[in-house]
């Protein structure tokens, strides 16, 4: 065969007199990107066309990667504020890129990860919060822990080091590091952020599945939310020891948020409840129901200005709640669907 990338890249590299040495080198470094397919980057300039700018360009936005951030608070339903740092227009194309290309091309999360995990084809089971809650339905203990500081305990040496692994050149990978990272480490805002959390969260997850496997307990992940089930007829796991797990990897359980719940109790499962199956909490249903309510006997208008908003944003936050429920219980969210359609929304 005379059309393989490596004849071709040899065919280019001796017109260009390169040593064997030097082409021989080059192709084993190909070689061991290729077979990942992963995108072959042999340098920051190479990069830089991958990226569609000139090496300048790109070497500016390595240098103020802060000013390329803008950073805002939102409100947490416990309380407080989270701090979004969110990447702009330029920046986060450019993080997409390294997203859909690179860690999207990485297969190596566990299946008891449930959160930010993209579909790899058409075979692969959509994760999310559904299906992280399903496994621990009906069973008579639940431990709910949650790690605190998630992303920001992702150091820029973690991120240098996955990126090493996959065989990127020292340069290319404290560029993608560089890209990637703020104030040496993951942003919560940027779009590689969570992909990249759970690529480098795999050894922990490695090491709580094998922990619980022994134990006959039910493991998963969702982001930061990592959740615990058995029946009475399995040991409950010593919180020290969950806890010593996370921390031998730089992680510190958040206390305050460690939840420990047994038969009879209410259980929980990132947002949803898991006592009598998986469903939306019966709170969060009431309030669906409630603006539904409101929306009919006294108007859409009247109620969204009673609220103090607008009807643009008032009908995307209502119809996104019914869309959570219908995800969760379709025959529920298709009655919301259904009196939410009947309103008038053109007044």
């Amino acid at each position: 065969m005379t059309d393989t990338w490596e004849f071709l890249f040899k065919e280019r590299a001796v017109e260009e007199k390169h040593s064997e040495e030097y082409i021989s080198q080059c192709i084993e470094y190909a070689g061991k990107l290729h077979v990942r397919i992963l995108p072959v980057i042999f340098d920051f300039v190479h990069l830089a066309y991958y990226l569609g700018y000139y090496s300048t360009k790109l070497k500016g936005i390595v240098a103020n990667v802060e000013n390329h951030y803008s950073t805002y608070g939102i409100r947490k339903k416990s309380g407080g504020k989270r701090i979004i740092e969110a990447p702009d227009a330029m920046l986060k194309e450019v993080q997409r890129w390294i997203y859909v290309n690179i860690l999207c091309k990485d297969r190596s999360i566990p299946d008891c990860v449930h959160g930010f995990i993209p579909s790899f084809g058409e075979n692969d089971k959509e994760r999310g919060i559904l299906t992280n809650a399903m496994p621990h339905s009906g069973h008579d203990w639940l431990i709910n822990l949650d790690l605190k500081d998630f992303f920001h305990t992702i150091t820029l040496d973690m991120v240098k080091g996955y990126f090493d692994s996959l065989g990127y050149d020292d340069e290319v990978s404290k560029t993608l590091t560089a890209l990637c990272t703020l104030r040496s480490r993951l942003p919560q805002g940027a779009p590689t952020s969570p992909m990249l959390s759970n690529l480098i969260v795999v050894k922990m997850d490695a090491d709580m599945m094998k922990f619980c496997k022994e134990r006959g307990v039910i493991y998963t992940r969702y982001a930061d939310d990592l959740t615990f089930s058995a029946n009475y007829d399995v040991e409950i796991p010593a919180l020290k020891d969950l806890y010593g797990i996370t921390f031998k990897y730089g992680f510190v359980v958040n206390h305050q948020k460690t939840k420990v719940r047994y038969k009879g109790c209410k259980k929980n499962v990132t947002g949803l409840t898991i006592t009598d199956g998986v469903h939306v909490p019966k709170k969060y249903r009431k309030e669906v129901w409630r603006e539904l309510y409101f929306c009919k006997k006294f108007g859409v208008y009247e109620h969204y200005r009673n609220m103090g908003t607008d009807k643009g944003l008032y009908q995307a936050w209502l119809r996104g709640k019914i869309m959570f429920v219908r995800q969760i219980d379709p025959a529920c969210g298709n009655k919301m669907l259904e009196q939410f359609n009947e309103l008038n929304w053109l007044v």
